[in-house]
């Protein structure tokens, strides 16, 4: 009995360990779920993001910017590329102060002294006793980049700008530039296909037609769109649409403005690659 009785609570003594082991084991997995979570929103967490601005104290030029650092190394890598495009320079100066106020602040006094160095020399040509127009030195630049939209698959940026150096008109500009998360690459109409296809074109010529407010097409761009393909402009990826952005001249004369068509991400599924069905979410 006493041999029966010993075997008895080795059992249950065995039992209660298993237990206890198994209640360690769930929990263990429970926190490796958990830090695997975690570890994946923090990657796909919002990131910080660094506002940096310059304007010189004549106001010629102005130039602000948000800056968002991942912790993807690659990412932020393109991003100082995107910001070197819109700043020449700056990429260098970055690097050489590392801090992106001090960077963007020096880029500014380069662009304002060189745009005031091309004042002085155009009115060293001026013929002596001719009398200078007021407006031909009321130069203007102002360069804008914004954080429109970050998700877990792009970031897209939108630069705006204006640029007046004399003559009857400035010019305006809206650039938007997404990056692709998973490769750092910019996103370019290469996400889209048979965009010579009359589907696609009727698409675009609907989408051209409500920014022109259902205006004959025909008198307004540049090529006849009944006879030519309307080509695709800049694009950027933008809360469940697409946006295919023109510049002023690009199709259109100054007067039409900036035409921009927008594509809802359902509008414009037949027409994305693989890539872009991946970015878009809808893969």
């Amino acid at each position: 009995m006493k041999k029966i009785g010993f075997i008895l609570i080795s059992v249950l003594v065995l039992c209660t360990s298993c237990s206890k082991v198994k209640q360690a084991i769930g929990s263990d997995k429970q926190l490796a779920d958990s830090t695997e979570v975690a570890d994946e929103n923090n990657a796909k967490a919002e990131p910080e993001l660094t506002k940096v601005s310059f304007c010189s104290v004549d106001s010629m030029v102005q130039l602000s910017a948000e800056i968002p650092h991942f912790e993807d190394s690659r990412l932020n890598d393109s991003i100082l590329a995107y910001l070197d495009r819109n700043f020449n320079g700056y990429n260098d100066l970055y690097k050489q102060y590392n801090d992106a106020e001090k960077a963007f602040k020096k880029g500014g006094e380069k662009r304002w002294n060189k745009l005031k160095s091309e004042i002085e020399e155009l009115r060293s040509e001026w013929d002596e006793g001719d009398e200078i127009p007021d407006y031909v030195f009321q130069w203007e630049y102002t360069d804008e980049v914004v954080v429109e939209e970050i998700n877990e698959n792009y970031v897209t940026f939108v630069n705006t700008g204006y640029e007046y150096q004399g003559g009857a008109h400035g010019i305006s500009w809206i650039n938007g530039t997404t990056l692709d998360r998973q490769t750092g690459s910019v996103v370019t109409e290469k996400i889209l296909k048979d965009t010579s296809s009359q589907a696609f074109q009727n698409l675009l010529k609907e989408k051209l037609g409500e920014y022109f407010e259902n205006d004959d097409l025909e008198s307004i761009l540049f090529n006849n769109p009944n006879e030519q393909d309307i080509p695709v402009g800049n694009i950027r990826i933008y809360k469940g649409t697409i946006i295919i952005q023109y510049q002023s001249y690009e199709i259109a004369p100054y007067a039409a403005g900036l035409p921009v068509a927008t594509i809802t991400f359902d509008e414009i599924k037949p027409f994305l690659t693989s890539e872009g069905l991946r970015l878009t979410g809808m893969k």
